[in-house]
């Protein structure tokens, strides 16, 4: 099967440094980059929704409906909601920030700067 791809047909700048991690559904882009933000590009109304400032760096982000993902620099996996406010928060015990994020509605895989590397299955309840 052949995918026609679009042209470009949207270019947002909504960080003043580089952008780390997108995600995106068929009504949101979000984005988090190394100026600590986490913003939520609305595709229908055609602007920025919400930025907000996390404590850390986060530098990878996931969404599968309805939550969005968010693994930092601090070891934590954080979970939003559609309003993003924070709904869970899970310590995945990496002694480095976390570089990488996989997640389903079944496991969430983690990468690290130590090198290491963890699964965790069923572990977010909400």
């Amino acid at each position: 099967m052949i995918h026609e791809v679009e042209k470009l047909s949207l270019k947002l700048k909504h960080h003043n440094k580089p952008v780390l991690s997108i995600a995106a559904s068929p009504n949101y882009i979000w984005s988090s980059g190394e100026d600590y933000a986490l913003t939520c590009y609305d595709r229908r109304a055609k602007k920025l929704l919400k930025r907000i400032r996390m404590e850390r760096i986060s530098s990878s982000i996931s969404f599968t409906e309805p939550y969005l993902w968010v693994a930092g620099y601090d070891g934590y996996i954080k979970c939003f909601n559609n309003e993003m406010k924070i709904v869970s928060k899970f310590e995945t015990g990496h002694s480095q920030p976390i570089l990488d994020m996989a997640h389903n509605m079944g496991a969430t895989a983690t990468a690290c700067k130590d090198g290491g590397s963890r699964c965790f299955l069923q572990t977010f309840i909400l």
